[in-house]
């Protein structure tokens, strides 16, 4: 019987088992994983990292827990070299977003 294409008669299936290819690659497991935005904080003096993911991973990491954090950034932002001790992937963003937090004078 044949419908738009499908065939419902039987097919010899090869029970052989699938060839693969094995590489060697130690994975390590994070204790640890952040997902989450990381923005550049923008200051008088400059900016800097900011972001609930970087603190969160950050605290993390300082707490002795293997840390990965997977985020979005511009390619403006080096985050291997912000966060050195940290797992970091990242997913290629235009521009890194961005917060200027303003206040008053006391």
């Amino acid at each position: 019987m044949k419908i738009d294409g499908w065939s419902s008669s039987p097919r010899k299936v090869d029970e052989s088992p699938p060839k693969r290819i094995i590489r060697q690659k130690r994975i390590i497991l994070p204790d640890f994983l952040v997902i989450g935005h990381i923005t550049l904080d923008l200051l008088d003096q400059g900016s800097r990292p900011g972001g609930t993911a970087a603190y969160a991973a950050v605290t993390a990491q300082r707490l002795g827990l293997n840390t990965a954090l997977v985020t979005a950034a511009g390619p403006e932002l080096d985050l291997k070299e912000v966060l050195p001790s940290i797992e970091v992937s990242i997913v290629i963003s235009p521009k890194t977003t961005c917060y200027r937090n303003l206040y008053p004078p006391q």
